[in-house]
């Protein structure tokens, strides 16, 4: 196991979990359960997500973007949110996964926001506890707190649903070109 501080990967907090590696480390295992996982946080374009995610069965895929809040900001990369953006206005699936350490000790929250709410995660400032409880209630799955055992079947449903959706767009596009 991991050991980072004094404290394991098992239980998360503040103090621990400082990168997205680490929130990598810690997240990957827990919903490759669901997804087939390939990382893309070292090295290569700055702008390209940490994740490309592949359904083992349905096929679809996801590039998912991890960050965490840090001292009331979310910090992007020259690139990302563009990046981001034109993926999804092409027709691709793409969210930001968000920790959100909690600074008084309770639990680590985690929310999934599409990717064309890049920009704006990008800007926001949530220093506060009523503006990140703001936040985070604007995510598309229910956030929950890392310790959860139902928050990583929950955000596989959640991106699921979304390639669905993705497909069914893509389908209606096809047709009415057609037509």
């Amino acid at each position: 196991m991991l050991q980072t501080s004094s404290k394991t990967l098992n239980h998360f907090s503040l103090t621990t979990m400082k990168t997205e590696k680490e929130f990598s480390k810690f997240a990957k295992p827990r919903l490759d359960q669901f997804w087939t996982i390939e990382s893309f946080e070292s090295g290569g374009n700055q702008s390209t997500p940490d994740w490309y995610l592949v359904h083992p069965t349905m096929g679809y895929s996801i590039w998912i973007e991890l960050k965490i809040v840090k001292n009331g900001k979310i910090e992007f990369q020259p690139g990302q949110c563009k990046w981001l953006e034109q993926h999804e206005n092409n027709g691709g699936v793409a969210f930001v996964l968000l920790l959100s350490p909690n600074e008084s000790g309770g639990e680590d929250v985690v929310g999934l926001f599409p990717a064309s709410e890049s920009r704006w995660l990008s800007v926001a400032n949530v220093k506060g506890k009523e503006e990140l409880a703001h936040l985070l209630s604007l995510s598309v799955a229910t956030p929950l707190p890392l310790s959860s055992s139902v928050l990583w079947e929950n955000l596989s449903r959640v991106l699921g649903r979304a390639c669905l959706w993705a497909d069914q767009q893509r389908e209606s596009i096809k047709l009415a070109l057609k037509g």
